[in-house]
């Protein structure tokens, strides 16, 4: 029987998305702000069992919307092994990241974060978060049931404390009132 690995001290920072060139290198689409994090690492782990890879080579291809990363990494030598890591997850330990600036942080430490109005009045629970090329999007659940889109950004999100559980949103007209723009009207 197979055991969950805890992923604890780890933090997901890519998805393998296709190869790059004939020696094994390969694309990661990053899950970061900052995908030159990458080059501060040594070791990635890849896949839910985190299989250790010391990397060989960190590059970089712009995209229309951000940057690719390119890893090679030691025993992934040909293309045949890079393709057989296509879709899977990036990690590395938090004690190789560099630490968050003030007011940073983790894209995946919102969820599950209540979400309260400006007066404290709670509006609903952080779900998901959906990365766009403009800004990253929270996924709220309203206490009703029904699903949000609060974008997030510093003018509509300007508090998160993820040690007390929660962050603030602006209100604006339709954010958050549950309400489908045509019956406001």
């Amino acid at each position: 029987m197979n055991r969950p690995v805890d992923h604890s001290g780890f933090r997901m920072v890519g998805v393998v998305t296709r190869t790059h060139g004939v020696r094994g290198g390969f694309k990661v689409r990053p899950e970061t702000d900052d995908p030159y994090r990458f080059e501060a690492l040594e070791t990635v782990y890849l896949g839910d069992a985190l299989r250790a890879h010391t990397i060989r080579e960190v590059g970089f291809q712009p995209l229309k919307n951000g940057l690719a990363v390119l890893l090679e990494l030691d025993g992934v030598q040909t293309r045949e092994a890079a393709e057989a890591l296509h879709g899977l997850e990036v990690w590395a330990a938090e004690e190789d990241l560099p630490p968050l600036e003030d007011g940073q942080v983790f894209l995946s430490d919102l969820v599950g974060l209540q979400v309260r109005s400006e007066s404290g009045e709670v509006l609903g629970e952080v779900v998901d978060v959906v990365e766009y090329p403009a800004h990253p999007t929270l996924s709220v659940r309203r206490s009703g049931g029904s699903l949000s889109m609060v974008p997030f950004v510093e003018e509509l999100v300007p508090e998160v404390d993820s040690d007390a559980g929660y962050l603030t949103v602006v209100a604006l007209e339709g954010l958050l009132d549950g309400e489908p723009a045509s019956e406001r009207d």
